[in-house]
């Protein structure tokens, strides 16, 4: 049986990974670099830092089979948690007084795990970071245990493959835009009382 192709939108998604998984499912992508969203093509886009923006895209998000909340931003004069966290939440509350039946995507770093956190790493970057992934935490729960059609993955990358990353001197090997689609892809496909609250996604070192 033919499964349907699911429409799909990602925060952030006008560059790197995000613009793979844009391009892979044909989908609409929105960030403040502006991007293929109907209507708001010749628009400088909406920035998750400003919250009437980061409402708007809470409102059209579900319209979408999938709604992937890619975009981050490192600014460090914002509460710790940045912008992403608000984001994620905004289009929480949104599925959840609309009830509905998207899967909602969230896109973290292993920088939160304890073993990534060396002296040499950015702390507010692993704070803010760690802070979405409570947020995750909690939407997790209220998904299996509440009155919800929505699911909700959070997939916790490591160094991903991408053109800013083999720049930097210690990229070794990346995960790569491909292989998350096909994990997005396969997540979407399954029962939809399989919940799969996080997913962790790391690159094998190149000797």
């Amino acid at each position: 049986m033919t499964q349907k192709k699911p429409k799909v939108l990602v925060i952030g998604g006008t560059r790197g990974i995000g613009k793979e998984i844009v391009d892979h499912f044909g989908g609409d992508s929105i960030s403040r670099h502006g991007g293929q969203f109907p209507g708001l093509e010749t628009e400088p886009g909406f920035d998750i830092r400003i919250q009437e923006d980061r409402k708007k895209i809470a409102y059209v998000s579900d319209e979408y089979d999938i709604c992937i909340n890619h975009a981050y931003s490192d600014s460090e004069e914002e509460p710790i948690g940045g912008s992403q966290a608000f984001m994620l939440k905004e289009i929480y509350d949104r599925w959840k007084e609309t009830n509905w039946n998207g899967y909602l995507f969230n896109s973290s770093s292993d920088s939160t795990k304890i073993y990534r956190m060396k002296q040499h790493k950015n702390m507010m970057y692993s704070a803010m970071k760690a802070s979405v992934n409570v947020v995750s935490h909690y939407i997790s729960r209220d998904v299996q245990e509440g009155d919800l059609r929505m699911r909700y993955t959070n997939i916790i990358y490591g160094m991903l493959d991408t053109e800013k990353s083999r720049a930097k001197s210690h990229y070794n090997n990346g995960v790569r835009g491909e292989d998350i689609c096909k994990v997005i892809e396969t997540l979407y496909y399954l029962p939809e009382d399989c919940l799969i609250p996080e997913f962790v996604m790391e690159a094998r070192f190149l000797k």
